[in-house]
């Protein structure tokens, strides 16, 4: 009877140790808690759309998956350092390992603390290249301002025109994508009559654009506010201006499409997405417009986000969630990802390559302009 009774644990053992081998079952001690991913954005002021667009790309990632991801959102305002500052230290004093960050300007003032406390950052924002110089924990999932600067100069030169003002704001952000693009206008032989600053709060620029005026430009590049753009584009028409006028990808939010008409003067450079036909992406436009209403649209930043989420996902299938080196290199060994915004090369530095095209406002929507200069 013993020996009976010790064969038949034995085979009731392997047989159950065999089903769960076949069918696992996991107790609730034993799931893994989703892993905290700090974002820091600006959800409130100028740029509060900007970084809508984030989240929202963000929250639909979330939604269409299991994810293994937490989420925690904090609001770096109007694009403050300080907001940015204490909105890391917030996170990190949690645990968090891994942040997606927004404006330039924070972005800086967070490196020297998320070097020290080993926190890997991905920009979702346009970054400068003097940054990657200063730490190896960023990884750009947007792109260069000078990279957006050179395209940009390039259309400018493809359009004949060769006297440019520039208005920009003072700011960390606004500075680096007007010395850059003087740059590489020069670079083209076009004079530069023109490159103001102007400070965030200002909302008069006619005595600006009259000496723009008097200096007979023959364009205007501007990059400022939300805000600020709906003013400084009926005071160009307001002063007699009639000149072509440019931005960067940062003019593509939500709010342009309320500016009417005048937001159709407008032609800016916007990351080419080789990845628009693409079911995957089809299908994501859909359900962001079926989530967010009609008529939403995800902005360039929303489609960054979602592949750079897509590959620390991969990242993590290889490396500990408390090893955020080992991510940081697979990041800088990722060549010809091909996701919803295109294909995406990083370098080692933390920096990428994207191709750039023109964009600008059509009948309520953002249409292309020119897909060629890239080449």
């Amino acid at each position: 009877m013993k020996q009976f009774l010790r064969s038949y644990w034995v085979y009731s053992v392997l047989f159950l140790s065999g089903f769960l081998v076949t069918f696992p079952t996991r107790t609730f001690s034993q799931e893994k808690p989703p892993i905290p991913i700090g974002v820091i954005l600006p959800l409130t002021g100028q740029f509060a759309s900007w970084g809508e667009g984030i989240r929202r790309g963000i929250e639909l990632f979330a939604e269409s998956r299991q994810s293994k991801f937490r989420f925690v959102f904090e609001d770096e305002g109007n694009c403050e350092a300080r907001s940015s500052v204490a909105a890391y230290r917030k996170l990190s004093s949690s645990g968090v390992h891994f942040m997606i960050v927004g404006c330039l300007a924070g972005t800086k003032a967070i490196l020297p603390i998320a070097k020290k406390d080993s926190v890997l950052l991905l920009s979702t924002g346009l970054v400068d290249d003097s940054t990657f110089a200063q730490t190896s924990q960023l990884i750009n999932l947007a792109t260069q301002i000078s990279t957006e600067s050179r395209y940009l100069a390039r259309r400018v030169n493809q359009r004949r025109l060769d006297r440019i003002a520039i208005i920009h704001w003072i700011d960390a952000f606004s500075d680096e994508f007007a010395n850059t693009l003087q740059r590489e206008l020069e670079n083209h032989n076009i004079k530069v009559v023109s490159n103001e600053g102007v400070d965030p709060k200002e909302h008069d620029y006619r005595s600006i654009l009259l000496r723009i005026k008097n200096a007979k430009a023959d364009a205007i590049c501007f990059n400022v506010g939300q805000d600020q753009q709906d003013v400084l584009l009926r005071q160009i028409r307001q002063v007699g201006i009639k000149v072509p006028v440019f931005s960067n990808y940062v003019y593509e939010t939500p709010s342009v499409l309320n500016l009417g008409e005048l937001a159709t003067t407008v032609e800016y450079s916007s990351p080419l997405n080789s990845a628009d036909s693409l079911p995957e992406k089809i299908d994501f436009d859909k359900k962001f417009e079926k989530r967010f209403g009609t008529g939403a649209q995800p902005i360039a930043n929303s489609y960054f986000v979602r592949d750079g989420l897509t590959l620390l996902e991969n990242a993590l299938l290889k490396c500990s969630e408390t090893d955020p080196d080992c991510v940081g290199k697979f990041f800088k060994s990722t060549n010809h990802f091909v996701g919803l915004s295109g294909d995406v090369s990083f370098h080692t530095d933390g920096s990428n390559d994207r191709p750039y095209g023109i964009k600008k406002v059509e009948n309520g929507r953002f249409v292309w302009v020119d897909t060629g200069i890239h080449k």
